[in-house]
Protein backbone atom coordinates (compact mmCIF):
# COMPACT_ATOMS: atom_id res chain seq x y z
CA UNK A 1 0.00 0.00 0.00
CA UNK A 2 2.84 2.39 0.78
CA UNK A 3 4.49 1.62 -2.55
CA UNK A 4 1.25 2.29 -4.44
CA UNK A 5 0.66 5.49 -2.49
CA UNK A 6 4.16 6.78 -3.26
CA UNK A 7 3.81 5.94 -6.95
CA UNK A 8 0.60 7.96 -7.04
CA UNK A 9 2.14 10.82 -5.03
CA UNK A 10 5.18 11.09 -7.31
CA UNK A 11 2.96 10.99 -10.37
CA UNK A 12 0.64 13.66 -8.98
CA UNK A 13 3.04 16.00 -7.12
CA UNK A 14 6.37 15.29 -8.82
CA UNK A 15 9.73 13.96 -7.59
CA UNK A 16 10.96 17.26 -6.16
CA UNK A 17 7.92 17.76 -3.92
CA UNK A 18 7.67 14.19 -2.60
CA UNK A 19 11.43 14.20 -2.10
CA UNK A 20 10.94 16.79 0.65
CA UNK A 21 8.65 14.54 2.69
CA UNK A 22 9.78 13.07 6.00
CA UNK A 23 8.36 9.85 7.42
CA UNK A 24 8.19 9.19 11.16
CA UNK A 25 7.52 5.65 12.38
CA UNK A 26 6.41 4.84 15.92
CA UNK A 27 6.48 1.34 17.39
CA UNK A 28 4.81 -0.09 20.48
CA UNK A 29 7.26 -3.01 20.56
CA UNK A 30 10.92 -2.58 19.62
CA UNK A 31 11.60 -6.17 18.58
CA UNK A 32 12.71 -8.07 15.48
CA UNK A 33 9.31 -7.58 13.85
CA UNK A 34 9.76 -3.83 14.17
CA UNK A 35 13.28 -4.02 12.74
CA UNK A 36 12.12 -5.98 9.71
CA UNK A 37 9.19 -3.66 9.13
CA UNK A 38 11.36 -0.57 9.41
CA UNK A 39 13.89 -1.91 6.89
CA UNK A 40 11.15 -2.71 4.39
CA UNK A 41 9.50 0.67 4.94
CA UNK A 42 12.81 2.51 4.51
CA UNK A 43 13.64 0.67 1.28
CA UNK A 44 10.15 1.26 -0.16
CA UNK A 45 10.31 5.00 0.45
CA UNK A 46 13.82 5.32 -0.99
CA UNK A 47 12.84 3.33 -4.07
CA UNK A 48 10.13 5.86 -5.01
CA UNK A 49 11.63 9.06 -3.47
CA UNK A 50 15.36 8.73 -2.84
CA UNK A 51 15.71 12.14 -1.16
CA UNK A 52 12.76 11.68 1.22
CA UNK A 53 13.72 11.11 4.85
CA UNK A 54 12.73 8.19 7.06
CA UNK A 55 13.17 7.86 10.81
CA UNK A 56 11.62 6.76 14.09
CA UNK A 57 9.75 8.38 16.94
CA UNK A 58 11.46 7.30 20.16
CA UNK A 59 9.75 7.18 23.56
CA UNK A 60 11.95 9.44 25.67
CA UNK A 61 11.71 11.35 28.93
CA UNK A 62 14.19 13.47 30.84
CA UNK A 63 13.75 11.27 33.90
CA UNK A 64 14.03 7.83 32.25
CA UNK A 65 15.99 8.51 29.07
CA UNK A 66 15.82 5.84 26.35
CA UNK A 67 14.83 2.32 27.35
CA UNK A 68 17.17 -0.62 26.73
CA UNK A 69 15.03 -2.11 23.89
CA UNK A 70 14.92 1.24 22.07
CA UNK A 71 18.66 1.78 22.52
CA UNK A 72 19.40 -1.70 21.16
CA UNK A 73 17.06 -1.06 18.22
CA UNK A 74 18.95 2.12 17.37
CA UNK A 75 22.36 0.49 17.72
CA UNK A 76 21.48 -2.44 15.45
CA UNK A 77 20.03 -0.32 12.64
CA UNK A 78 22.02 2.00 10.38
CA UNK A 79 19.29 3.59 8.28
CA UNK A 80 18.03 6.61 10.21
CA UNK A 81 17.66 9.94 8.43
CA UNK A 82 16.06 11.48 11.51
CA UNK A 83 14.86 10.80 15.06
CA UNK A 84 11.67 12.31 16.50
CA UNK A 85 10.34 12.58 20.04
CA UNK A 86 7.66 14.21 22.19
CA UNK A 87 8.03 16.35 25.29
CA UNK A 88 5.29 17.51 27.64
CA UNK A 89 6.44 19.27 30.83
CA UNK A 90 2.83 19.33 32.08
CA UNK A 91 3.32 15.71 33.10
CA UNK A 92 5.57 17.02 35.88
CA UNK A 93 2.97 19.44 37.25
CA UNK A 94 0.46 18.78 40.02
CA UNK A 95 -2.42 21.03 38.96
CA UNK A 96 -4.29 20.24 42.18
CA UNK A 97 -1.55 21.91 44.26
CA UNK A 98 -3.16 25.24 45.02
CA UNK A 99 -0.49 26.17 47.59
CA UNK A 100 1.99 26.96 44.82
CA UNK A 101 1.53 30.12 42.79
CA UNK A 102 4.50 29.17 40.59
CA UNK A 103 5.42 26.08 38.57
CA UNK A 104 9.03 26.98 37.79
CA UNK A 105 9.95 23.30 37.66
CA UNK A 106 8.90 23.23 34.00
CA UNK A 107 11.26 26.06 33.07
CA UNK A 108 13.92 24.87 30.58
CA UNK A 109 12.42 21.36 30.74
CA UNK A 110 12.17 21.06 26.94
CA UNK A 111 15.66 22.45 26.36
CA UNK A 112 17.14 20.03 28.91
CA UNK A 113 15.25 17.15 27.27
CA UNK A 114 16.70 18.01 23.85
CA UNK A 115 20.24 18.12 25.24
CA UNK A 116 19.81 14.83 27.09
CA UNK A 117 18.32 13.06 24.05
CA UNK A 118 21.27 14.21 21.93
CA UNK A 119 23.62 12.64 24.50
CA UNK A 120 21.58 9.40 24.51
CA UNK A 121 21.62 9.19 20.71
CA UNK A 122 25.35 9.85 20.64
CA UNK A 123 25.87 6.89 23.00
CA UNK A 124 23.78 4.76 20.63
CA UNK A 125 26.01 5.69 17.69
CA UNK A 126 23.67 8.31 16.20
CA UNK A 127 25.63 11.48 16.94
CA UNK A 128 24.70 14.22 14.47
CA UNK A 129 21.42 12.61 13.40
CA UNK A 130 18.75 15.32 12.84
CA UNK A 131 16.29 15.48 15.75
CA UNK A 132 12.71 16.74 15.49
CA UNK A 133 10.47 17.57 18.42
CA UNK A 134 7.22 16.69 16.68
CA UNK A 135 4.86 16.99 19.65
CA UNK A 136 5.42 19.28 22.63
CA UNK A 137 3.90 21.84 24.92
CA UNK A 138 4.63 24.52 27.48
CA UNK A 139 2.95 25.06 30.84
CA UNK A 140 -0.77 25.01 30.06
CA UNK A 141 -4.15 25.50 31.69
CA UNK A 142 -5.65 22.07 32.28
CA UNK A 143 -9.30 23.00 31.69
CA UNK A 144 -11.06 24.56 28.72
CA UNK A 145 -11.47 27.88 30.56
CA UNK A 146 -7.91 28.00 31.89
CA UNK A 147 -6.45 27.05 28.52
CA UNK A 148 -8.06 30.19 27.12
CA UNK A 149 -7.39 32.61 29.97
CA UNK A 150 -3.79 31.53 30.68
CA UNK A 151 -1.94 33.48 28.01
CA UNK A 152 1.44 31.82 27.36
CA UNK A 153 2.96 33.14 24.14
CA UNK A 154 6.22 34.15 25.83
CA UNK A 155 6.65 30.58 27.09
CA UNK A 156 6.18 29.21 23.58
CA UNK A 157 8.49 31.85 22.09
CA UNK A 158 11.30 31.26 24.60
CA UNK A 159 11.12 27.46 24.24
CA UNK A 160 11.24 27.81 20.45
CA UNK A 161 14.30 30.07 20.65
CA UNK A 162 16.10 27.67 22.98
CA UNK A 163 15.17 24.47 21.18
CA UNK A 164 16.07 25.50 17.62
CA UNK A 165 19.64 25.93 18.83
CA UNK A 166 19.75 22.27 19.82
CA UNK A 167 17.72 20.32 17.25
CA UNK A 168 16.64 20.44 13.59
CA UNK A 169 12.95 21.27 13.85
CA UNK A 170 9.69 21.62 15.79
CA UNK A 171 6.24 20.27 15.04
CA UNK A 172 2.81 21.86 15.52
CA UNK A 173 -0.74 20.63 15.18
CA UNK A 174 -2.60 22.40 12.39
CA UNK A 175 -5.78 23.06 14.36
CA UNK A 176 -7.58 22.51 17.63
CA UNK A 177 -9.93 19.93 16.14
CA UNK A 178 -7.07 17.67 15.06
CA UNK A 179 -5.44 17.95 18.48
CA UNK A 180 -8.46 17.54 20.72
CA UNK A 181 -11.09 15.49 18.86
CA UNK A 182 -10.21 12.24 20.65
CA UNK A 183 -8.95 13.77 23.89
CA UNK A 184 -11.92 15.52 25.43
CA UNK A 185 -12.79 14.07 28.83
CA UNK A 186 -15.35 16.15 30.68
CA UNK A 187 -13.61 19.45 31.38
CA UNK A 188 -10.07 18.09 31.14
CA UNK A 189 -8.34 18.67 27.84
CA UNK A 190 -5.33 17.29 26.03
CA UNK A 191 -2.07 18.97 26.97
CA UNK A 192 0.20 17.08 24.59
CA UNK A 193 0.52 19.54 21.74
CA UNK A 194 0.25 23.10 20.43
CA UNK A 195 -2.22 23.97 17.67
CA UNK A 196 -1.83 26.93 15.31
CA UNK A 197 -5.52 27.42 14.50
CA UNK A 198 -8.76 27.26 16.44
CA UNK A 199 -11.98 26.04 14.84
CA UNK A 200 -13.03 27.87 11.65
CA UNK A 201 -9.37 28.72 10.95
CA UNK A 202 -9.29 31.42 13.63
CA UNK A 203 -5.63 32.03 14.37
CA UNK A 204 -4.36 31.09 17.83
CA UNK A 205 -1.49 32.98 19.52
CA UNK A 206 0.89 30.15 18.54
CA UNK A 207 0.30 31.09 14.90
CA UNK A 208 1.49 34.63 15.59
CA UNK A 209 4.44 33.23 17.52
CA UNK A 210 5.52 31.55 14.30
CA UNK A 211 5.19 34.82 12.39
CA UNK A 212 7.20 36.78 14.94
CA UNK A 213 10.01 34.27 15.31
CA UNK A 214 10.34 34.19 11.51
CA UNK A 215 11.30 37.87 11.71
CA UNK A 216 14.25 37.14 14.00
CA UNK A 217 17.62 37.54 12.27
CA UNK A 218 20.16 34.72 12.10
CA UNK A 219 22.99 36.71 13.74
CA UNK A 220 22.53 37.00 17.52
CA UNK A 221 24.13 40.22 18.82
CA UNK A 222 23.03 39.97 22.45
CA UNK A 223 20.82 37.68 24.51
CA UNK A 224 19.52 37.54 28.06
CA UNK A 225 16.90 35.80 30.15
CA UNK A 226 14.10 38.01 28.78
CA UNK A 227 15.38 39.41 25.47
CA UNK A 228 17.30 38.65 22.29
CA UNK A 229 18.80 41.15 19.84
CA UNK A 230 19.54 39.94 16.33
CA UNK A 231 20.64 41.27 12.96
CA UNK A 232 19.03 40.30 9.68
CA UNK A 233 18.66 41.44 6.09
CA UNK A 234 16.27 44.28 6.99
CA UNK A 235 18.13 45.66 9.98
CA UNK A 236 17.94 44.74 13.66
CA UNK A 237 15.32 42.85 15.64
CA UNK A 238 14.75 43.02 19.39
CA UNK A 239 12.42 40.52 21.03
CA UNK A 240 11.42 41.21 24.64
CA UNK A 241 9.32 38.72 26.59
CA UNK A 242 7.83 38.43 30.06
CA UNK A 243 7.92 34.66 30.52
CA UNK A 244 6.22 33.73 33.81
CA UNK A 245 5.78 30.15 35.02
CA UNK A 246 2.84 30.84 37.29
CA UNK A 247 0.09 28.49 38.34
CA UNK A 248 -2.49 28.87 35.51
CA UNK A 249 -5.32 28.91 38.06
CA UNK A 250 -3.95 32.16 39.49
CA UNK A 251 -4.02 33.78 36.05
CA UNK A 252 -7.75 34.53 36.38
CA UNK A 253 -7.10 36.92 39.28
CA UNK A 254 -6.71 40.47 37.98
CA UNK A 255 -4.69 41.69 40.99
CA UNK A 256 -2.27 38.78 40.66
CA UNK A 257 -1.93 39.45 36.92
CA UNK A 258 -1.18 43.12 37.45
CA UNK A 259 1.61 42.22 39.86
CA UNK A 260 3.31 40.26 37.08
CA UNK A 261 3.37 43.16 34.60
CA UNK A 262 6.94 44.32 33.92
CA UNK A 263 8.41 47.56 32.68
CA UNK A 264 11.40 47.05 30.38
CA UNK A 265 13.95 49.67 29.31
CA UNK A 266 16.66 48.66 26.87
CA UNK A 267 19.42 50.83 25.47
CA UNK A 268 20.98 49.69 22.19
CA UNK A 269 24.31 51.31 21.43
CA UNK A 270 26.65 51.14 18.46
CA UNK A 271 23.98 51.58 15.78
CA UNK A 272 25.08 53.39 12.60
CA UNK A 273 23.78 56.96 12.67
CA UNK A 274 20.77 57.65 10.49
CA UNK A 275 16.99 57.52 10.23
CA UNK A 276 15.28 54.27 11.15
CA UNK A 277 11.75 52.95 10.91
CA UNK A 278 10.68 51.27 14.16
CA UNK A 279 8.02 48.57 13.93
CA UNK A 280 6.73 47.27 17.24
CA UNK A 281 4.60 44.12 17.28
CA UNK A 282 2.71 43.42 20.52
CA UNK A 283 1.40 39.92 21.21
CA UNK A 284 -0.39 39.70 24.55
CA UNK A 285 -3.74 38.96 26.22
CA UNK A 286 -5.35 41.95 24.52
CA UNK A 287 -3.65 41.67 21.12
CA UNK A 288 -3.65 38.32 19.37
CA UNK A 289 -5.68 36.14 21.75
CA UNK A 290 -9.12 35.35 20.34
CA UNK A 291 -10.42 33.85 23.61
CA UNK A 292 -10.79 37.22 25.34
CA UNK A 293 -12.69 38.62 22.37
CA UNK A 294 -14.96 35.60 22.56
CA UNK A 295 -15.52 36.33 26.26
CA UNK A 296 -16.61 39.85 25.27
CA UNK A 297 -19.34 38.19 23.21
CA UNK A 298 -20.55 36.52 26.44
CA UNK A 299 -19.15 33.20 25.21
CA UNK A 300 -21.72 32.97 22.46
CA UNK A 301 -21.67 29.84 20.33
CA UNK A 302 -19.69 30.46 17.15
CA UNK A 303 -22.10 29.43 14.44
CA UNK A 304 -22.22 32.03 11.67
CA UNK A 305 -19.80 33.80 9.35
CA UNK A 306 -20.28 37.24 10.89
CA UNK A 307 -19.03 36.13 14.32
CA UNK A 308 -16.17 34.16 12.76
CA UNK A 309 -15.10 37.18 10.68
CA UNK A 310 -15.30 39.45 13.73
CA UNK A 311 -13.08 37.17 15.81
CA UNK A 312 -10.56 36.82 12.98
CA UNK A 313 -10.31 40.60 12.65
CA UNK A 314 -10.09 41.27 16.38
CA UNK A 315 -7.57 38.56 17.27
CA UNK A 316 -4.40 40.05 15.85
CA UNK A 317 -1.14 41.45 17.29
CA UNK A 318 -0.92 45.21 17.62
CA UNK A 319 1.49 47.05 15.32
CA UNK A 320 3.00 50.46 16.07
CA UNK A 321 5.16 52.21 13.45
CA UNK A 322 7.24 55.36 13.79
CA UNK A 323 10.52 56.87 12.63
CA UNK A 324 13.52 57.68 14.79
CA UNK A 325 16.73 59.62 14.10
CA UNK A 326 19.47 57.65 15.81
CA UNK A 327 22.92 58.88 16.72
CA UNK A 328 24.53 55.58 17.80
CA UNK A 329 22.08 54.93 20.69
CA UNK A 330 18.41 53.93 20.84
CA UNK A 331 16.32 53.75 24.02
CA UNK A 332 13.31 51.42 23.87
CA UNK A 333 10.65 50.98 26.54
CA UNK A 334 7.88 48.41 26.86
CA UNK A 335 5.21 47.44 29.35
CA UNK A 336 4.69 43.68 29.18
CA UNK A 337 1.78 41.82 30.75
CA UNK A 338 1.89 38.14 31.70
CA UNK A 339 3.74 36.11 29.05
CA UNK A 340 3.58 38.94 26.52
CA UNK A 341 6.01 39.34 23.61
CA UNK A 342 7.09 42.62 22.04
CA UNK A 343 9.09 42.29 18.83
CA UNK A 344 10.73 45.50 17.66
CA UNK A 345 12.16 45.78 14.16
CA UNK A 346 14.73 48.55 13.65
CA UNK A 347 14.97 49.15 9.92
CA UNK A 348 17.41 51.67 8.40
CA UNK A 349 15.81 54.04 5.88
CA UNK A 350 17.67 55.11 2.74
Amino acid sequence: MLDEFLQHAVSYFGDAFVGKWQFELAFSEWDQTARTFYQQYFQTVKKRASTAKVGVHVPFSLEKGLSVPVTEFLKQMDQFDLVCFSCNPNEQVDFTDMDNSSFKGVKDYIKKSCIELKANLSSAGLAGTPIYLTNWNTLYGNTVNLSGTFFRSALIFKDMLDVIKEISGLGFWIDTHSLEKCNMDNENIAMNGIALLYYYQIKRPAFFNMQLIAKIGLEILAEGEDFVLTKGKQGYQLAIYNNSYVNPTYSVESFFLSSLTKEKKIMISGLPSGTYQIRKYILDRNNGAFYFNWLNLNQQYIYDQEIITYLKQRAYPDLQIYEENIDSELLLQSTLTLNAIHLIEIRPLG
